[in-house]
């Protein structure tokens, strides 16, 4: 990151009437907003675990419909690799009140495990539920799997709903 002299702290005042998702994708806004007219150089979410370049952040903001899009800046994304195996963490899914995804895959489909793990997340966001445990889910009818809840790997007491690519 470039040199900075200055930190901002943002917090949202949010319109009760709109959906979280609404509340959400407004104040994103107003954060990039805020991005273009401060010259800054990067936003670290706190809710989300993660830094992001400023004109990344206003890329994303800029588009019309929140979901997935922004589903991007509002998760970090933890990777643990075990084997052949690897695990992707979602982090900031509680700003939506929702539970982090714990999406498992094989490590040589990496890049088609991220492209499904903002797919599920887009899916339960727009929901604004979590899906309920023994459910199936997948693209394709004959492509299911089956959602289950644990403990989260970073014992923060929470659990997380986990799928098995």
């Amino acid at each position: 990151m470039p040199e900075h002299r200055a930190h901002a702290i943002l917090v949202p005042l949010f319109n009760t009437e709109q959906s979280l998702l609404e509340r959400m994708a407004t104040f994103t806004r107003v954060i990039a907003a805020f991005l273009s007219a401060s010259g800054a150089v990067a936003i670290n979410l706190g809710g989300a675990h993660a830094t992001h370049e400023a004109t990344f952040f206003v890329d994303i903001a800029s588009i019309e419909e929140p979901l997935p899009a922004m589903l991007m800046i509002w998760n970090g994304i933890s990777v643990a690799k075990d084997g052949d195996r690897v695990s992707l963490l979602s982090l900031g899914m509680a700003q939506l009140d929702l539970p982090d995804l714990l999406l498992t895959a094989p490590a040589t489909a990496v890049n088609g495990a991220l492209e499904c793990m903002f797919d599920l997340l887009a899916y339960i966001a727009s929901r604004a539920a979590p899906l309920p445990e023994g459910d199936t889910i997948g693209v394709r009818a004959d492509d299911r799997h089956t959602v289950r809840y644990e403990p989260s790997p970073l014992a923060d007491g929470t659990d997380v709903w986990c799928v098995d690519l």
